[in-house]
């Protein structure tokens, strides 16, 4: 949940200050206006951090003075399955993520034309519908499965990463508009179950640096680089089918990983 409401804050902050600042004048100052007021949500987050407890699994673990003293080391060694587990299943919805949160926003304004607004108004909205959906999805997820709900999922974001581009080069404000806001309903299929998903692949004792490895990876090679992937790839091809198969692929790798993925449930 915690990228989109950071994607709605964001969006929202950039919206208000291009009104009151003006399009021309927020590359000049303006930007530093939400870039001050993000000192608030790190004090904020700071603090929520701190007021949350352990799992009773691992109070259990602390009681009997069971914890691992190498985490870092044994899941290396011994649990690099789950590493490749839990960084594949992140590999299609970071992808997916950054094409509709990050790509977009370039494609909209620079590459079609269209006004910054009407981007930023859509992923506003997305963005909104995606934190609410991403409980459903958890919740969903614990009624019926992470496999089931992770993969309806990556299954509609494949047909929608086919879909986006024709959507956007309409130049229909309202076209454009469902075009992010579909996205980012599906991305909640898949980031609803993920963090259960990703730690359920290492043992409890391990459970903690298995899953932060497998996450902090997965989000460099994956969504930390796929904005610059999507740049370059455009420039080259000039096309945005490039871009598609990108992504496609991204999402298949994580289509494989849920396939075989090991559930575990201690």
């Amino acid at each position: 949940m915690g990228p989109s409401i950071g994607t709605l804050i964001a969006a929202g902050v950039i919206a208000l200050t291009s009104k009151f600042v003006g399009d021309e004048k927020l590359p000049d100052w303006g930007w530093r206006v939400p870039l001050l007021a993000s000192a608030v949500l790190v004090i904020f987050g700071l603090w929520l951090r701190l007021g949350v407890t352990e799992t009773p699994q691992f109070r259990e673990l602390a009681q009997r003075g069971a914890k691992s003293r190498a985490p870092l080391s044994q899941v290396l060694r011994h649990h690099w399955r789950g590493l490749i587990t839990g960084g594949g299943a992140r590999m299609g919805p970071d992808v997916q993520y950054s094409l509709v949160a990050v790509f977009t926003l370039t494609y909209i304004t620079s590459i079609l034309g269209l006004s910054r607004t009407l981007a930023v108004t859509a992923l506003t909205i997305g963005a909104a519908c995606n934190a609410v959906l991403i409980l459903v999805a958890g919740i969903l997820s614990d009624r019926y499965g992470r496999r089931a709900v992770y993969g309806a999922g990556v299954a509609g974001a494949l047909v929608w990463v086919w879909l986006l581009f024709p959507m956007l080069d309409s130049k229909v404000e309202w076209i454009i508009t469902a075009a992010l806001v579909s996205g980012l309903c599906i991305h909640a299929f898949m980031y609803g179950p993920q963090a259960a998903f990703i730690a359920e692949q290492f043992p409890t004792p391990v459970r903690y640096a298995g899953a932060s490895l497998a996450y902090t990876f997965a989000g460099v090679f994956a969504g930390g680089i796929a904005p610059l992937a999507f740049t370059a790839l455009y420039r080259a091809y000039h096309t945005p089918v490039v871009i598609a198969l990108y992504a496609t692929g991204a999402l298949l790798i994580t289509a494989l990983v849920l396939r075989f993925a090991r559930i575990r449930r201690e």
